[in-house]
């Protein structure tokens, strides 16, 4: 088989809802990006169709809404979030639909069922959730009413999982 590889490390990687596009953050000491790849449906073998730059900052987690219009990542050490639109050829591009400074150690970022809502953990320091109203037409991001969650001493909240039919949500720590 043929070997992808990337000119950098690549540090995270998600899918599009329908597994026909993956999208890989690579970054290295002076670049950082987000390669949009076609996933070829018979064999599973990856073909690179596009690149945005992350503007220097280092994705550690990616993610699209339930629409797969918009890829969203989070920043730990930048302390971000952003939503990057994603073309009807798959490939996601630039500038961000929206950027919102957090705090450091953004660990995770993901819409929830409804795709209304986003939320974003951050361990260590931070030790909360971040929350946000999702607008699916437009890719904003909006701080909802309670910005943050605030989890117990040491807890540092990385991953959420939604209950496949309840309005509940669980946190790892």
């Amino acid at each position: 088989t043929d070997e992808l590889t990337f000119p950098y490390p690549a540090r995270a990687l998600c899918t599009d809802p329908g597994s026909k596009y993956l999208y890989v953050a690579l970054h290295d000491e002076s670049n950082t990006a987000v390669v949009s790849c076609k996933i070829d449906q018979g064999t599973g073998g990856l073909t690179p169709i596009g690149e945005v730059d992350l503007e220097g900052y280092k994705s550690c987690y990616l993610s699209t809404d339930r629409s797969g219009r918009f890829l969203m990542s989070a920043y730990y050490s930048d302390g971000l979030v952003t939503v990057h639109p994603i073309g009807d050829d798959g490939v996601a591009y630039g500038p961000p639909a929206d950027r919102h400074e957090t705090e450091q150690c953004a660990h995770w970022v993901a819409t929830d069922r409804s795709n209304r809502y986003a939320f974003v953990p951050h361990v260590q320091s931070a030790n909360a959730i971040y929350q946000f109203t999702f607008d699916e037409l437009t890719g904003r991001l909006t701080p909802n009413a309670a910005r943050t969650i605030e989890a117990g001493p040491g807890q540092g909240p990385r991953h959420l999982a939604y209950h496949p039919q309840l309005d509940v949500v669980y946190a790892d720590n």
